[in-house]
């Protein structure tokens, strides 16, 4: 999935949650910012989207279906 962010924000559980600028917009994608044993690649991603966001710059982020949960982001050219 690829876009610009609509939304990015940080719930009081540590969870960062985004929209794209894409068809279905309503979806929401997430991944956890003070997971254990994830962090510092939680925090870089949450990094990029930031920056991404602030730039407008599309993004791409691979995630699980059935749960929106992302696993991967990366800045598109």
């Amino acid at each position: 999935m690829y876009g610009t962010i609509n939304l990015i924000q940080v719930s009081t559980d540590g969870s960062v949650l985004i929209q794209l600028n894409i068809q279905n917009a309503d979806t929401v994608y997430r991944f956890q910012l003070l997971d254990k044993y994830n962090r510092l690649a939680h925090l870089s991603m949450f990094n990029l989207l930031r920056d991404a966001f602030s730039n407008k710059l599309d993004v791409h982020i691979e995630y699980a279906d059935n749960n929106n949960v992302i696993s991967k982001v990366w800045l598109l050219a």
